[in-house]
């Protein structure tokens, strides 16, 4: 049996990637969204979460870039001059090696994401996070006993299957194997999907690149995960600026395009594919 999550990225962050993940829902193959705490657009988010309630929404964990959760006071070694978290997540990971930020304030700030969204009146589906550094090894583990204190036991795994690990930049693939070392304190307490598809073109997705994965899907649980905005001059605008600090492609409308395309819908229907959330992840 094969089995696809088509989850959204940074539900919340913005107008536009709030839109669609409505419109992804309602009329293209979205089954699932993470849920940016820090957000700007946080509440806009919880409403749309709201009145789609087949959709699933997970936490999507971010030490970067947005205003934290947490009181500035409780975290400053996480933020910037301007009280907003640190964007250079390389900055933030040398921090926590050298000993410069303490992991207890990103334990602090974790708590407060995860303590907003159930505010929120929400019941998560998973966890994952910006940039995956939930799979970060001194993360994972100081991060651990939040996750299981508030019963998420579902996560986000980078299990690559072959054809995306063909397409991976030397920095993506060294990343990838090194967030493999967090299996071991995953197995018999969080649950994921068995394969994971989009980081080797995350932000620059089309529908023929979805279209040839999902003929290639192999059997099992496989989480699609997708950065799709309906403006792209509004996401140039606020966060076009990651295409020089990060190297990120921040094609979103093309993205939007893809989860839209009636031809993804019939590989869908032709392959048996069955859509899912991570609710019904085992």
């Amino acid at each position: 049996m094969k089995q696809l999550i088509v989850n959204v990225d940074d539900f919340g962050i913005h107008e536009a990637v709030n839109s669609a993940v409505e419109e992804g829902y309602r009329r293209g193959v979205v089954t699932s969204a993470s849920l940016m705490a820090v957000g700007a657009r946080f509440h806009q988010a919880v409403e749309i979460a709201k009145r789609c309630p087949g959709l699933g929404v997970g936490i999507h964990l971010s030490y970067t870039g947005e205003r934290p959760a947490a009181p500035v006071a409780e975290i400053p070694s996480l933020v910037d001059r301007t009280g907003r978290l640190i964007e250079d997540h390389r900055r933030l990971c040398l921090g926590i090696l050298r000993k410069h930020i303490p992991l207890q304030q990103v334990v602090r700030e974790t708590e407060a994401q995860i303590q907003r969204v159930l505010d929120s009146g929400l019941r998560p589906t998973h966890v994952d996070s910006h940039r995956h550094l939930h799979l970060w090894p001194p993360l994972f583990r100081a991060i651990q006993p939040i996750l299981q204190r508030y019963r998420l036991t579902a996560l986000r795994w980078l299990n690559l299957p072959w054809f995306e690990y063909r397409r991976l930049s030397p920095r993506k693939l060294a990343y990838v194997l090194w967030s493999q070392r967090t299996k071991r304190w995953m197995d018999g307490v969080y649950r994921h999907p068995d394969h994971f598809i989009g980081l080797a073109r995350s932000g620059n997705l089309d529908a023929g690149y979805v279209r040839a994965a999902l003929r290639r899907l192999p059997a099992g649980v496989t989480e699609l995960s997708l950065h799709p905005a309906v403006d792209q001059a509004a996401m140039e605008r606020d966060y076009g600026f990651w295409k020089t600090a990060h190297g990120w492609p921040c094609r979103w409308l093309q993205e939007y395009h893809a989860v839209l395309d009636p031809d993804v819908k019939r590989v869908i229907d032709r392959e048996g594919i069955e859509l899912i959330t991570y609710a019904q992840v085992e």
